[in-house]
């Protein structure tokens, strides 16, 4: 599973940016190590979008992507 930070985007995942099969979601991980869902079911470029703002803001929690199959 791959996991994008920050504006780190890996070559990776942009294989799986045009696979209509593959939606994303982007998580949350507060500084408690509690992980939730943001949002689910978007598209590559959605995900980045949503990722790379949340990140901007500059919170202690951490962002980041993960490929949902199958869909």
């Amino acid at each position: 599973m791959l996991i994008t930070k920050g504006n780190e985007h890996p070559e990776e995942n942009l294989a799986w940016a045009e696979d209509p099969s593959v939606t994303w979601r982007v998580l949350r991980t507060d500084d408690h190590g509690n992980v939730f869902t943001v949002r689910r079911d978007l598209s590559h470029a959605d995900a980045t979008a949503l990722h790379d703002e949340l990140t901007r803001r500059g919170h202690k929690q951490t962002y980041e992507m993960k490929p949902t199959y199958g869909r």
